[in-house]
């Protein structure tokens, strides 16, 4: 679910501080971006976009798939069922997953 040499390499190259800054944007610009996910006035195919460099950024790796999966088909007009429901589910789980870790990390 996450890559982690991602986000460590990430940690190491900036350190504890500046990375749980960087965390904190990234993970408050995905929460935005998520909430709003599919919205009749949004534009679905750039906020997949967004929201796939976001989850990169962070080593979120299943959710950067899920996100790439939806903006393809929507790219080539597919009607395919989108996983926004997913993508969401994915977000908070690794989003957990990483501010455990991250937890752990400086707690050592």
């Amino acid at each position: 679910m996450i890559d982690w040499t991602v986000s460590t390499d990430l940690y190491r190259d900036v350190g504890a501080d500046a990375f749980a800054k960087i965390m904190t944007v990234m993970q408050q610009e995905a929460a935005e971006r998520l909430t709003n996910l599919g919205a009749p006035e949004r534009d679905l195919h750039y906020d997949l976009y967004m929201l796939k460099g976001l989850s990169l950024n962070m080593g979120f790796k299943h959710m950067t798939t899920l996100c790439e999966t939806d903006g393809t088909a929507l790219a080539a007009n597919a009607n395919l069922p989108q996983h926004i429901d997913k993508i969401r589910a994915c977000f908070d789980a690794s989003n957990q997953m990483l501010t455990a870790h991250t937890q752990q990390a400086r707690a050592s």
